[in-house]
C-alpha cells in the first residue's frame, strides 16, 4: 500500500504523528465494525473489507514500510530481469521454462543485479532470479570463487581494477564517506600546490611556481578521470613538462598567468561541486535513516 493511499484511508495529512494515526484508526474501526450491521450479510462483508484496509493503513504508516509512490517494479525500467509480460506460470511450447526465461542458459547460476531508488531515496535491488534483495553489501554472497564479478583477488586480496558496480550496491552512507575522502584528498593536493607556489615566489622564481601549479593541476585532473590508467601517461607528461619548463629567473608571462588562473578556477569549481554533492548525499542519508 502506498503512503498516500494509507493517509487517504485514515483521513490524515502527510506529517501526521503516531498518536494521530492511532486515534484515526480507532475511530474508523469503531465506525465500521461489522457487528453494527447485524444480519445484513452484504453490509457486514463490506465492513470487514474496509476494516482490513483500515488496519493495513495503520500498520503501513506506523512501520513506515509503504510502496513507493512511483514504483518502477514490474516494468522494463525498474527490474528488466523480472519483467516478463509474455511468459506463463506453467510454461508452454514456446517457453518451456515458464516464468524464468533464464532457466537452462549457461550462466543460470549467476544473479545479475539491477538497482533503483524510490521517491524517498531508498535503494531496491533486483536480481535476475526474480527476487528483490536488500540494499548494500554483496548480493552474490557465498564463496568469492563463485562470483565472476568479484573485486577480490584470491592471490593478493585485491586487484587494481575496481569492478564493484557489477558486484555490490553502495549505500548513501558509503557514497557520502567516499565523497568526503575525495574532498580531503583534493584539499591536500591544493595545499601542496599553494605551498610550492609560495616557496617559489619566496625564492624569486615565480614563473617556476606558476608552471608547477599548472602541471600538477593537469596531472590531478588526468588521475581523477582515468585512475590507475593515468600511470601510462606519467612519462609523456613529465617529458612535456621538462620541455616547456620556464627558466628559473624568467618572467611570468600573460599566457602562464592565464593558465594558472584557469587551473585555480577549476580547483574552486571542484570544491563547490564537492560541497554540493555532499549536501545532496546528506539529504539521502537522512531520508534513508528516517525510513529504516
Amino acid at each position: 500500500m502506498k503512503k498516500s493511499e494509507a493517509l487517504n484511508i485514515l483521513g490524515l495529512q502527510d506529517g501526521a504523528s503516531d498518536d494521530d494515526i492511532k486515534k484515526a484508526h480507532r475511530k474508523l474501526v469503531i465506525e465500521n465494525h461489522p457487528d453494527k450491521f447485524g444480519a445484513d450479510a452484504a453490509a457486514r462483508a463490506k465492513a470487514e473489507e474496509k476494516t482490513k484496509l483500515i488496519n493495513e493503513a495503520r500498520d503501513v504508516l506506523l512501520s513506515r514500510k509503504w510502496t513507493p509512490e512511483y514504483s518502477t517494479a514490474g516494468t522494463p525500467y525498474g527490474a528488466p530481469f523480472t519483467y516478463q509480460p509474455y511468459t506463463r506460470p506453467n510454461g508452454n511450447g514456446q517457453n518451456p521454462q515458464g516464468d524464468n526465461p533464464f532457466a537452462g542458459w549457461p550462466f543460470s547460476g549467476v544473479d545479475f543485479v539491477w538497482t533503483t531508488w524510490d521517491a524517498q531515496g531508498n535503494p531496491h535491488t533486483y536480481r535476475s532470479s526474480g527476487k528483490e534483495g536488500s540494499s548494500g553489501g554483496n548480493p552474490f554472497g557465498g564463496n568469492r570463487a563463485d562470483n565472476p564479478f568479484s573485486t577480490s583477488n584470491p592471490f593478493t586480496g585485491s586487484i587494481p581494477f575496481d569492478f564493484s558496480p557489477f558486484g555490490q550496491t553502495r549505500t548513501p552512507e558509503q557514497m557520502l564517506e567516499e565523497e568526503k575522502r575525495s574532498l580531503r584528498s583534493d584539499l591536500e593536493v591544493f595545499a601542496v600546490k599553494i605551498a610550492i607556489l609560495a616557496a617559489c615566489i619566496l625564492f624569486s622564481v615565480p614563473a617556476l611556481g606558476c608552471y608547477l601549479y599548472f602541471i600538477i593541476s593537469i596531472a590531478q585532473g588526468v588521475y581523477k578521470r582515468l585512475g590507475v590508467f593515468s600511470s601510462f601517461l606519467v612519462l609523456p607528461l613529465l617529458l612535456l613538462a621538462f620541455v616547456f619548463m620556464p627558466v628559473a629567473n624568467g618572467p611570468v608571462g600573460i599566457i602562464l598567468i592565464a593558465f594558472v588562473a584557469l587551473a585555480f578556477g577549476f580547483d574552486i569549481k571542484n570544491f563547490v561541486d564537492h560541497g554540493r554533492h555532499i549536501g545532496t548525499l546528506k539529504q539521502k542519508v537522512s531520508h534513508h535513516s528516517e525510513n529504516e
